[in-house]
Order: C-alpha cells, then structure tokens, then sequence
C-alpha cells in the first residue's frame, strides 16, 4: 500500500462513521495476501470510498477513462494506480493491466454492471471478472452495498447521513460457481452477480431476485 493510498484510507476509515450511518460485516472474507477480484453492485460515487475505508489491502479499481481528462475527477477519483477502461468494448489493455496486477499478488476492483445503477435494483453483469478469474486463477469476493444512493440528494440539503450496510461474502472460485464447465461466459457472471445479489436487501436485487431468494 503506498502512502498516497494508506492517507486517503485513514481519513475515509475516520470519516465515513460520522458521514454515514454504517454498518459493515465480513471483513474476515477478504484475504490478507494473494490476488483477489472484489466484485460488487455500485449505486453510488460513494461506493469506491467506503471500500478503500474499510478494506486493508490496495484495492485497483476500473474507471472510465473519460474520468480521467477532468481534473475534478482526477482528485476525487479513488487513489492508488486504477485501471482505466475504455466503455461498451471488451477493453484488452485494462484487462492487461488488471491480470498483471492480480499475478503479482494484488487486489482489482470491479463493478460487473460497467456503471452506476440508479435504481438501486442491481442489472446484469458483465464477463471482465470471469476472464481474469480464469487467466490468474484468483479467488473472488463479492461484495454487497445497500443505501449509499441516498447520501446524495438533488435537491436541498444535498447531503444526508444515510443508513449504509456493506456484506463482504465468502470468496469462492470459478468452479464454485457450478456453471464453471459451461464456455457461456455471461451465464457463468450472472451466476456470479447472483451471489453479490444474495448478499442484498430483497429490494436491491433486480433481476437476481428469484435466484438470490
């Protein structure tokens, strides 16, 4: 863990108790060593924060790239060498990159659905963490967070101390997943977004609902 990333971690780890009402469970799931894939819905800006708060470990996000070209975004964005991905393609050298970072032991982020929800029901997922489940043979971890989409508001007061619950699941490898000798890849992510949805409040799981139920 760098410097840069150990400061943002201790001030978000102080901070999100008193911006938020939270409640975290599960943090034994995530290994102290080796590679690992954290996997999670995203409903929120805040959801990349509350996790480098609360996980120990560097965590290498994937971004949209077009983040990147405003300086806003670039301070706020999550620290720690993250990934930039191009969107609506299969993007090579992000996948390169995250594979290079897991064989050498890290940890990569990723929110299958490819962006925010703003439902909060969770959508589809897409196949990047099974392609790199697969290359590097590192185990994943889901992560479920509930009620980040109502620390923001559009109106005033912009800000509100919501209730926020994040579930760290237990990791488990492709063949956990029991689809694992199917070559679909996107039936085996939706059996992966399955399990983050299991982790969830019944409303938040769209449709994963009759299978996370």
């Amino acid at each position: 863990m760098n410097l840069y990333y150990q400061a943002w971690r201790y001030l978000l780890r102080t901070t999100v108790p008193f911006l938020t009402r939270i409640e975290v469970t599960g943090l034994e799931h995530i290994p102290s060593e080796g590679p690992a894939i954290l996997v999670s819905n995203h409903i929120s800006m805040a959801d990349p924060p509350i996790l480098i708060g609360y996980v120990k470990r560097q965590i290498h996000f994937f971004i949209k790239v077009e983040l990147l070209d405003h300086l806003v975004y670039r301070i706020i964005l999550p620290p720690g060498d993250p990934i930039p991905v191009q969107r609506g393609k299969a993007d090579r050298m992000a996948l390169r990159k995250a594979e290079a970072i897991l064989k050498s032991g890290g940890i990569v982020g990723i929110y299958p659905e490819g962006t925010r929800n703003q439902s909060g029901e969770t959508q589809e997922g897409r196949s990047g963490a099974i392609f790199l489940a697969h290359r590097t043979g590192s185990i994943i971890v889901p992560v479920a967070i509930s009620g980040t989409e109502g620390i923001f508001r559009p109106g005033f007061p912009w800000f509100h101390r919501a209730r926020v619950r994040m579930t760290i699941g237990e990791p488990f490898r492709l063949a956990d997943l029991g689809e694992a000798e199917s070559s679909d890849r996107e039936a085996l992510a939706f059996a992966l977004m399955a399990r983050v949805a299991a982790l969830l409040p019944a409303r938040y799981r769209g449709v994963y609902a009759e299978r996370a139920a």
